[in-house]
């Protein structure tokens, strides 16, 4: 069980420290996952962004996925039982809500190149992996040197979709069964458009003064370890 998002992205940080460079960045998916990449990138003194994608609920239960959307296509993976105007209607919500993200964010976050470089995706957790499938694809088309998913907790079978698709899968629980992620949180809040701002803004602060100090002294400026968001 875990305490937080926050816990939860300090402790993945600790397994992903061989990818600390200057030829790595971290991608959250939002809104979930930027808690988690704001500590990985800030325990590892990396740029933080994001890739915008969102599954689609099942009409009967919102929380059980049966596909991913982003900001100009989507993947069905789980169709059955759910009439095509349902998924035409939630497409068109999702993406709106997507661009209207991207316009709210697009001053927050630092735009990167990931030609060549090491990508770390990272979310909150895993139930099938199609998000995280999305998101890989999405990205493999700038041509990363290389990909790694960083996950909390995963279902076998998102580990088993995502495995050939990466070069490691990086996850601290895998239950036996898992339905939902928040059960494996002893705290799980909402993440609203506000923090997600809070979380990229911090980071980018944290970066120029990190940058400022290595430009005005020798030795270079160590950032402290945090737990928390201050």
């Amino acid at each position: 069980m875990l305490k937080n998002r926050i816990q939860a992205g300090i402790l993945l940080a600790k397994k992903l420290l061989k990818y600390k460079s200057e030829n790595t960045v971290v991608v959250a998916l939002p809104s979930g996952g930027v808690p988690i990449g704001y500590c990985i990138a800030k325990e590892l003194d990396l740029p933080l962004s994001l890739v915008f994608s969102q599954k689609i609920g099942h009409p009967n239960d919102k929380e059980h996925s049966i596909g991913v959307v982003g900001l100009s296509d989507y993947l069905i993976t789980k169709p059955r039982g759910v009439s095509k105007s349902y998924i035409t209607k939630e497409v068109q919500l999702i993406q709106q809500r997507l661009q209207q993200m991207k316009l709210k964010y697009q001053h927050k976050i630092k735009m990167q190149d990931f030609n060549k470089k090491t990508v770390l995706i990272v979310d909150d957790g895993m139930v099938n992996g199609h998000t995280l499938l999305y998101a890989i694809r999405l990205i493999k088309k700038s041509k990363p040197k290389e990909i790694v998913v960083a996950v909390p907790i995963a279902s076998y079978a998102g580990i088993a979709l995502l495995k050939e698709e990466v070069a490691e899968l990086i996850v601290l629980i895998i239950p036996p069964f898992l339905s939902t992620v928040d059960e494996f949180y002893k705290k799980f809040e909402a993440i609203s458009d506000e923090d997600v701002m809070v979380y990229l803004e911090k980071r980018n602060q944290q970066q120029t003064i990190i940058y400022n100090q290595m430009t005005r002294n020798k030795e270079p400026f160590l950032p402290q370890k945090s737990v928390n968001i201050v």
